[in-house]
């Protein structure tokens, strides 16, 4: 996220809408280099880190906005979850 937020960062001097759209999910655990669980970092920290590191960009806008959000073909019943079910 950091080369990507410093790429951005070198092209644009402001940025009015941050839609910030990723998401996963893993059969088994697996942990990133950074040491964290890979789901969670996918879905959780990816969003913070860019926001965070183009924050400053994003304020240049007169109305600048970070929306987050995440649009997936319902692949859970490939890990077998039961949407249903879950509270």
């Amino acid at each position: 996220m950091k080369d990507l937020s410093d790429k951005i960062k070198q092209k644009y001097s402001k940025i009015d809408v941050l839609l910030n759209n990723a998401g996963g999910a893993n059969k088994t655990k697996q942990i990133t280099t950074e040491g964290l669980e890979k789901t969670f970092a996918t879905n959780q920290m990816n969003y913070f880190v860019l926001s965070t590191e183009l924050l400053e960009i994003i304020s240049e806008s007169n109305d600048g906005r970070i929306v987050n959000g995440t649009i997936t073909t319902d692949g859970s019943f490939l890990l077998g979850l039961h949407i249903v079910f879950l509270n």
